[in-house]
């Protein structure tokens, strides 16, 4: 069965993004690519907010059916 992958820019004011988001990289800094401990609790409960005042950030969502697939965060730097 083929799957398509859409990217969409993250909408913080919905909580199925904030919680994809946050289960993602949590997901990730809990496995070998990461620390290989979970995010912490009050980091959990910040980043969305945190990353939806940040002047530059921008969060996109790679979503496949009804299931968020991966993310990715940028930020101005140069």
């Amino acid at each position: 069965m083929r799957r398509d992958v859409r990217v969409i820019a993250a909408d913080f004011r919905r909580h199925s993004h904030r919680a994809a988001l946050v289960r993602l990289l949590d997901e990730y800094r809990a496995g070998p690519t990461g620390e290989g401990k979970p995010l912490d609790p009050g980091v959990k409960r910040r980043l969305p907010g945190d990353l939806s005042r940040h002047p530059s950030a921008r969060v996109y969502l790679a979503v496949s059916g009804k299931s968020v697939a991966g993310a990715a965060t940028c930020f101005k730097g140069y």
